[in-house]
């Protein structure tokens, strides 16, 4: 009777096996560096846990201490995070696992706008439709204006109080449930800094745009700024971008309106300029001394309002317009003593 012959010993897996068994056809490359990123994702896929499964948010942040507290206080308001500690590992898992992220929160302190990886999640964002919130110490920093025009979002201003964050988290989900960026493609928002210390903003006549031009400039400047001060800049803001984009632009996409800022010791400049045809502000009459003004404007068809720029009066020390009547120019004086 003869023997049986034994069975041939399996021979180890070999790089393509393994990456087949990760459901990829194509041979992989031998680069050292393409290995150690595949298995970096493979250790990311091993380890999943319910919460990477399944949460809706990424929280990079490179300080574990600050990381964990802000990790805390997520899931204490019923935010499902999974906490990063570089753009490599957030971008590591996007690559991998992340379709089902809606939320990317990245800490950009010590970040250089360079870098190649912050310029990857970015575009994944804009891409894939994620919301990328920077979280900064200085809104200010040419980082943060590097996001702004790749198509961050939002600003929030770093701090150990996270109710600013959990609210910016929140308002993203809503803005995302109402479809309020939808149709919003691209970063639509281009930046400059000017001689001088002007920062300028330039942006198609979008009032989500706007919205996303307020919370930039509202954050560089709530950390140097008395709050009485903030609060009349927010409402400017407001006020003179949605004249810009509603009354000189007409709504037209194809048209841009621009925002310039700069900050002094002694004041803060801002100047708002839109392709319109202009107005002529010496025509315009006090609405506040007209009982009939509301009746009026319904009369020609035109919503509540009128009083935008009766307020830029009001909450500025000095209001130039342009010639044409499309740009205007407004200072407010600083109290040396505050």
């Amino acid at each position: 009777m003869e023997k049986p012959e034994p069975e041939p010993t399996p021979n180890p897996p070999t790089d393509t096996d393994t990456n087949s068994q990760l459901g990829s056809t194509s041979t992989p490359s031998r680069d050292p560096v393409t290995i150690s990123t595949r298995r970096r994702s493979e250790t990311l896929i091993s380890v999943a846990s319910d919460t990477t499964v399944h949460a809706t948010l990424i929280f990079t942040e490179a300080d574990g201490e600050s990381r964990n507290h802000v990790m805390k206080a997520l899931k204490d308001g019923g935010i499902r995070a999974l906490g990063q500690s570089s753009l490599e590992q957030t971008l590591s898992f996007l690559h991998t696992g992340g379709g089902h992220i809606r939320i990317i929160v990245l800490d950009v302190d010590g970040t250089s706008p360079d870098d190649p990886m912050l310029t990857e999640i970015l575009a994944f964002g804009r891409q894939s439709s994620p919301a990328i919130l920077v979280y900064a110490s200085d809104a200010g920093s040419r980082t943060a204006l590097y996001c702004l025009s790749h198509g961050a979002v939002d600003f929030i201003r770093k701090s150990p109080d996270t109710a600013d964050l959990l609210a910016a988290v929140r308002q993203a989900q809503k803005r995302q449930e109402e479809g309020g960026e939808a149709g919003v493609q691209g970063a639509g928002i281009s930046t400059d800094h000017l001689m001088g210390g002007w920062v300028e903003l330039t942006a198609a006549s979008s009032f989500e745009y706007l919205r996303r031009i307020q919370r930039f400039i509202a954050l560089v400047l709530d950390g140097n700024l008395p709050p009485d001060v903030c609060d009349d800049i927010r409402i400017i803001l407001e006020e003179a971008g949605r004249n810009a984009i509603e009354w000189g632009n007409r709504f037209n996409a194809e048209k841009t309106f621009r925002i310039s800022y700069c900050h002094f010791d002694d004041r803060v400049i801002l100047k708002f300029e839109d392709e319109g045809e202009g107005f002529d502000p010496a025509a315009r009459s006090d609405p506040t001394a007209d009982p009939e003004h509301l009746a009026k404007r319904e009369a020609a068809g035109k919503r509540p309002g009128g009083y935008g720029v009766h307020m830029l009066h009001e909450l500025m020390d000095e209001v130039v317009y342009s010639e044409k009547g499309n740009a205007v120019v407004m200072t407010k004086y600083l109290d040396p003593s505050q």
